[in-house]
């Protein structure tokens, strides 16, 4: 398996088409499927710069509404002046975000990254994680916080100014450093969590919220009855694969199915993109020609719907 990212960064508000990507292997070409893509403007709400700080924190939420069990990127963003050396603390340490109504994703590390803010020079440490709102309603986002070990320059103040770095960074003599334990917090912010629709839902409905695609395959391809093959399943995409469900099988008379076994495994740092796996033991108790078939329904947030996808019996 392999997998390529792209980067995609919008210019201008409104509501964009990514088309499908094509791909050959051993001359014959496959496409992806499109994605929609809406770009609005960043809330207020969520904007928690104040470039007046030597340092600061801000929560960033790229969408206004999400449904129930949709899992939303989100970022907090630390902001220090070039100047100071920080350090998380105590080390290893991820931020928090206390209140109810949510779960969030188990943050990877970290990146660093330098940014221009209103004219100032910025190092800025980003988490990335999501979100999902448990129930519907308007979601309240307390400000995150993360503990930082600081070492500010001990300055001295020059005449006519007032901003601690716009200080002679060499009015000691000594170029000493202050050592500083701080609690930096982002704003707050909040987000529309709306309810799965009920008109429409599969009975089999998985709990899978996002876009996924089914295969499914066997090994061996040729067995005796009473000797066990393996039957794998695999859901990939993206949503929440900590809500997925085994998919449905077909009932055969022929084939005695064990429980699934299943496997994750995660596409991107966060996990959202990921590939979640269900082993099937079958054991054929008369001869038999095909698997069972599969279905699997979950809800797709930009299309507002719920999709069932099939996979035809395997030989």
């Amino acid at each position: 398996f392999r997998s390529f990212s792209y980067l995609v960064t919008p210019s201008q508000e409104g509501t964009f088409k990514i088309p499908p990507v094509p791909i050959t292997i051993d001359g014959k070409t496959y496409y992806t499927n499109e994605l929609a893509l809406q770009v609005t403007k960043k809330s207020p709400s969520n904007q928690g710069a104040q470039p007046d700080k030597p340092y600061f924190g801000e929560l960033v939420i790229p969408k206004d509404s999400a449904f129930v069990g949709e899992p939303v990127p989100i970022e907090l963003r630390f902001y220090f002046d070039r100047r100071i050396w920080y350090q998380p603390y105590p080390q290893g340490q991820f931020p928090i975000i206390d209140g109810d109504g949510f779960v969030t994703k188990k943050y990877p590390d970290p990146v660093e990254k330098e940014e221009t803010v209103n004219g100032k020079r910025y190092r800025l440490l980003i988490y990335r994680t999501a979100i999902t709102g448990v129930h519907a309603g308007r979601l309240e986002l307390p400000s995150a916080y993360q503990e930082f070990l600081l070492h500010l320059p001990v300055t001295q103040s020059a005449p006519g100014f007032d901003d601690f770095f716009e200080q002679s960074p060499f009015g000691s003599p000594s170029n000493a450093f202050e050592r500083k334990d701080v609690k930096v917090e982002t704003n707050s912010g909040s987000i529309e969590i709306k309810p799965l629709p009920e008109a429409g839902r599969p009975a089999d409905f998985s709990g899978g919220v996002g876009q996924f695609t089914l295969e499914s395959s066997v090994k061996p391809e040729r067995s005796k009855v009473g000797d066990p093959v393996i039957f794998q399943v695999q859901i990939k995409g993206l949503g929440n694969f900590d809500r997925v469900q085994a998919p449905h099988l077909d009932q055969m008379p022929a084939w005695n199915v064990h429980p699934p076994a299943t496997d994750l495994t995660p596409l991107d740092e966060v996990g959202l993109s990921a590939i979640k796996a269900f082993a099937y033991v079958l054991i054929p108790q008369a001869p038999v020609t095909q698997t069972p078939g599969v279905t699997f329904s979950y809800f797709d947030p930009a299309a507002e719907k719920y999709v069932t996808l099939k996979a035809a019996p395997k030989p």
